[in-house]
C-alpha cells in the first residue's frame, strides 16, 4: 500500500518485514485504531516471532490512517473487569503484551502517525524510541473513567514523562505544540 493510503478494511495488526526491519501496523483506522482483544494474542504472536527472527534488528510500531491509536477497547476493558468477559478471558493481557513489548532484544520505535489515547499511550513508552508527527495529542483518561492502572504503566510514565508529566498526560490533552509534557516523550 503506497504511503499516505489508508486501508479501508479494519484487521488485526499487520506485520512487515523487509531488510532487517519489522513494521507492525495497527490496522482499524475507522475506529482510529482502536485495539480488541484478538489484538493483544496477535501482538504477542508477533514480538514472539520478532524474538526468534535473528535477522530483524527493529521493530516500528505504527498506526493506519491518522491515528496512532485510540487505545484499547473500553467495552471489552469493562467485561474484562466485571467478569463478563469469554470464559478464559485474561485480565492481565494487555498490561503482558505492553511488558512483552518493552522486553523485545531489538529496538523498537513508535511512529506517532497521529494522536494516542488511552492504553496506546503505554504501548508508546513502551518502546525506546518515540518519533511523532506535528500537532499530534496524547490522552490518558484511566483515572477519569475509573479505571486502576496496572503498575508496570505506571513506572513507565513515571520514569519516562517524570514527575509532573504524568498528570499533563492524565488531566489534560497534551499538545506537542505548547511545549508541555509531550516533549518529554521524545
Amino acid at each position: 500500500m503506497p504511503d499516505g493510503e489508508v486501508e479501508t478494511q479494519s484487521s488485526e495488526p499487520i506485520l512487515t518485514v523487509s531488510d532487517g526491519r519489522a513494521v507492525v501496523q495497527l490496522n482499524r483506522p475507522r475506529e482510529h485504531n482502536r485495539i480488541e482483544p484478538v489484538d493483544l494474542t496477535v501482538l504477542q504472536d508477533i514480538f514472539t516471532r520478532v524474538e526468534a527472527d535473528g535477522s530483524i534488528r527493529v521493530l516500528v510500531l505504527t498506526g493506519t490512517g491518522r491515528s496512532f491509536s485510540s487505545g484499547f477497547h473500553l467495552g471489552a476493558l469493562a467485561d474484562r473487569l466485571t467478569g463478563n468477559g469469554g470464559e478464559g478471558e485474561d485480565r492481565d493481557a494487555f498490561e503482558r503484551t505492553v511488558d512483552r513489548l518493552e522486553a523485545l532484544r531489538v529496538p523498537t520505535i513508535a511512529a506517532l502517525n497521529g494522536s494516542v489515547y488511552g492504553g496506546a499511550t503505554d504501548l508508546a513508552l513502551a518502546c525506546d524510541f518515540r518519533i511523532g508527527v506535528k500537532g499530534i495529542r496524547l490522552l490518558m483518561p484511566a483515572a477519569r473513567l475509573g479505571i486502576v492502572y496496572y503498575a508496570s504503566g505506571i513506572r513507565r510514565y513515571v520514569t519516562r514523562l517524570g514527575g509532573g508529566g504524568e498528570k499533563a498526560v492524565h488531566d489534560r490533552p497534551v499538545d506537542r505544540r505548547r511545549g508541555d509534557a509531550a516533549d518529554r516523550l521524545s
